[in-house]
């Protein structure tokens, strides 16, 4: 089963005046803008598109776009997937369907087709000076119950490691999945967009040039090449050193 044939990560901000000339700074390529039915920015590094959708409240989550959607609703509802909310479609929005994972992260399949002049490769070229997206990471309580949730709705395990806690990276074609039984150094448990590069250390003082804040990551030095940033909105982004 497939969750649709693209996929693009949201985060709602509070302000999209605020939030988007943050992510343009760093270097992320914006494809469209609309203030219809609400304000919102899609930007892109070449390998996710992430939408700022401007509304009430902050989160983090996933779109799927499906032309097939009553088929994979079914098919779902079948394996046992409980849907939080069916809207059905109007003058401006199409039909969509949310429903969350065991730790509550938000997915929102949509019964659209996806521009595929501006569909991402998750396997493709970064588009983005600051490294390549490796994953889309997630600290989460249960692993196993994570792994079994995601692998239901046609994810595959391409990594699990027990050490130095339990992780795993899930893909699905379209999208690469994180799972860490940790909690990020800052405490913060919210999904984090990781970045790789094996010159890291060359590009974080050319983020800091921008005027964008960097803070160290856990116990490594900003000197090796391991930073994190945060966007206004409050999502974080990881620079590694290394490469996938």
């Amino acid at each position: 089963m497939k969750l649709g044939k693209a996929v693009q990560i949201v985060r709602g901000v509070l302000d999209l005046e605020v939030t988007k000339p943050f992510y343009e700074k760093l270097g992320y390529h914006k494809l469209n803008e609309s203030s219809k039915p609400n304000n919102w920015a899609l930007f892109t590094d070449g390998r996710i598109n992430l939408l700022l959708d401007e509304g009430d409240m902050k989160y983090t989550g996933l779109i799927y776009f499906n032309p097939n959607f009553a088929e994979t609703v079914n098919q779902m509802e079948a394996l046992g997937i409980k849907f939080h909310s069916k809207t059905p479609k109007s003058k401006s929005l199409p039909e969509s369907a949310i429903f969350m994972d065991p730790e509550g992260f938000g997915i929102n399949i949509v019964n659209k087709d996806y521009d595929a002049t501006k569909k991402p490769d998750i396997k493709g070229k970064s588009t983005v000076n600051f490294g390549k997206f490796g994953e889309f990471a997630h600290s989460v309580k249960d692993l196993e119950v994570r792994i079994d949730f995601w692998t239901k709705l046609g994810y595959i395990v391409s990594v699990k490691q027990p050490q130095p806690y339990p992780w795993a990276i899930l893909i699905d074609d379209l999208m690469v999945l994180g799972f860490h039984q940790n909690e990020w150094a800052t405490g913060n448990t919210e999904p984090t967009l990781t970045y790789f590069d094996l010159n890291m250390e060359k590009i974080i003082p050319k983020v800091q040039d921008k005027g964008i804040p960097v803070e160290q990551f856990q116990d490594f030095s900003i000197d090796s090449g391991n930073a994190m940033i945060r966007a206004p909105d409050g999502l974080q982004l990881f620079l590694f050193k290394g490469d996938i």
